[in-house]
C-alpha cells in the first residue's frame, strides 16, 4: 500500500471452469432439447444440421447453442422471444436472437451471484444498502439489479444503447424504471457498432446522445458505477466540486494503465485518498478502478 493506492491482480475465481465442467458433463439430450428451443425460435428453421455422436456436435448455431447451456447453470426458461434466466433474487431477460456468443455475459452473472459467497471476487460493492447509485453503462439492467439486491435506495442508468432492455428488466422485477438513453463524455454524441459483449468499442453507424459528467451528478450520490468502454476517461476533465459530490466511485478503465493513473491523479487533486486498482486482462487493457474519499 502506497499513498492510499493498493493495485491487485484480476479477481481470483475459477467460474470459467466450473462453466466449461458443466457444459462437457451436459447430456446430449439436454443438448438437444436446448438445439430445439433454437430451431423454435430461429427465423431460418430450414438449416440442415448435423450431429455426430464422438462428443462434437456440429451445427450452424452452435455460439447460440453454448450461450443457452451456459444459461442452464442459472436456471432459466423462454417466454416470447426471450430467454429469462434466474440472477439473484430477480429475473433478468435477454433476447434470443442476441445471445449467440455471450460467453464472457454468463461468466460475469455468475461472479456477480457469487459475491456475496466471496466478497473480494466481486467487480461492485455489497454494502450498499440505502445508496443512492449513479450506473453509468448500465448494460441490459444487471448492475441496477445487483445494486438492488443489495438493499440500493435508489438507482439511476445511463444506457444508450440497451436502454430498452435495462427499462423492462427493471420493471419485470417491479423496480423503479429510471433509464436514460444517454452516456457519459463532452461531445455531443458518438457512434459506434453494437456488440452485446462491449458496445462502445469500436466505431460505427449506432449514435447516441453523450452528455457531460456535470449533467449527470446534478446532486449527492454515494456512488458512481462506470462501464462505459472508455469514456470513464472524460473524468479527468470534471470540476471537483463536481466530482465531490459522490463519496465512492467504481469504474471499468479501458486501454492502458496510463489512464488508470491520469483518473487516479484528478481524484487526488479533489481530495479523494483511497485507490484500489485491479488488473483484469495481462496486457494492461482493462483495470477496475476503485476511488474513495476515506
Amino acid at each position: 500500500m502506497d499513498n492510499g493506492l493498493i493495485i491487485e491482480d484480476g479477481f481470483n475465481n475459477n467460474y470459467e471452469m466450473q462453466t466449461l465442467k458443466y457444459l462437457l458433463n451436459t447430456k446430449f439430450l439436454e443438448t438437444i432439447k436446448s438445439f430445439d428451443i433454437i430451431l423454435k425460435y430461429n427465423k431460418s428453421k430450414s438449416r440442415k444440421v448435423k450431429l455426430k455422436f464422438n462428443n462434437k456436435i456440429y451445427y450452424a448455431d452452435f455460439p447460440t447453442l453454448k450461450s443457452i447451456l451456459y444459461a442452464k447453470i442459472f436456471g432459466y426458461n423462454i417466454e416470447s422471444n426471450e430467454i429469462i434466466v434466474n440472477f439473484l433474487k430477480y429475473k433478468i431477460g435477454i433476447p434470443i436472437n442476441k445471445i449467440a456468443g455471450l460467453d464472457p455475459l454468463w461468466e460475469y452473472i455468475k461472479m456477480l451471484i457469487n459475491c456475496k459467497k466471496h466478497n473480494n471476487n466481486c467487480p461492485y460493492p455489497t454494502k450498499v444498502k440505502g445508496y443512492d447509485i449513479i450506473d453509468i453503462g448500465g448494460y441490459i439492467g444487471d448492475s441496477a439489479l445487483f445494486f438492488y439486491n443489495f438493499g440500493a435506495n435508489h438507482v439511476k442508468v445511463y444506457e444508450p444503447v440497451y436502454y430498452d432492455l435495462a427499462a423492462k428488466n427493471l420493471e419485470r422485477n417491479g423496480l423503479p424504471i429510471d433509464v436514460e438513453a444517454k452516456s457519459v463524455g463532452y461531445d455531443k454524441e458518438m457512434c459506434v457498432s453494437e456488440d452485446l459483449n462491449a458496445t462502445g468499442l469500436r466505431k460505427g453507424n449506432l449514435c447516441f446522445q453523450l452528455i457531460t459528467p456535470e449533467e449527470i451528478i446534478q446532486d449527492n450520490y454515494d456512488l458512481v458505477k462506470m462501464d462505459c468502454e472508455g469514456r470513464e476517461i472524460s473524468l479527468v476533465n470534471t470540476p471537483c466540486s463536481y466530482l465531490n459530490r459522490v463519496n465512492s466511485y467504481v469504474m471499468e478503465v479501458h486501454f492502458s494503465y496510463d489512464n488508470v493513473t491520469k483518473i487516479i491523479d484528478k481524484f487526488k487533486l479533489c481530495g479523494f485518498n483511497r485507490f484500489r486498482v485491479v488488473r483484469i486482462t495481462p496486457n494492461g487493457f482493462l483495470h477496475y478502478l476503485y476511488i474513495n474519499k476515506k
